[in-house]
């Protein structure tokens, strides 16, 4: 073979040997996360409404980090994250099974940042317009309210004058 060329084994060797363990380790864990998660379901009682959690979490989760034995997990809901404490300690088991030379000793789950769309044609209203839009909505209720609230008869006002000295 030519000197000026390589196979393509020797260049993802190459690419690969600049990695450290760990860093390979966290991939492979990033790779299997599906799977782990989904033993979740398989360790669920049989009922009949049952619910594909394992599944669900790992299609709004992702490993974004691992740090000081701690692997940061990326999720779109607080149910999520609840979800995710519940599991956790299963989590955590199946990860240490798998994988004991990372040393995984805790699982952090955090909503990530919500992306916000932008539509064309929508504009921030102005104060007078959120002003106008509720009393639409309340037909000047809150005026009214404010108006009775003014007037307490006075065996009410009797009643509790003891609460408020």
């Amino acid at each position: 073979m030519n000197d000026s060329f390589s196979s393509a084994k020797e260049l993802v060797n190459q690419y690969f040997e600049n990695i450290s363990d760990t860093n390979k380790n966290v991939a492979q864990v990033v790779s299997s996360w599906r799977g782990i998660l989904n033993q979740i379901n398989n360790n669920r009682q049989q009922d009949t409404k049952r619910v594909d959690i394992g599944s669900q979490l790992a299609d709004h989760s992702k490993i974004i980090e691992f740090k000081n034995g701690t692997l940061f997990v990326e999720t779109d809901h607080p149910t999520r994250i609840q979800l995710f404490q519940f599991y956790k300690d299963f989590i955590l088991k199946e990860l240490k099974k798998k994988y004991p030379e990372l040393k995984i000793q805790n699982v952090s789950f955090f909503i990530g940042k919500q992306k916000k769309e932008v539509s064309e044609g929508l504009r921030d209203i102005t104060s007078e317009e959120l002003d106008k839009a509720i009393e639409k909505r309340t037909g000047n209720f809150t005026e009214e309210v404010i108006e009775q609230t003014k007037e307490i008869p006075e065996n009410i006002k009797k009643m509790f004058e003891g609460f408020f000295k």
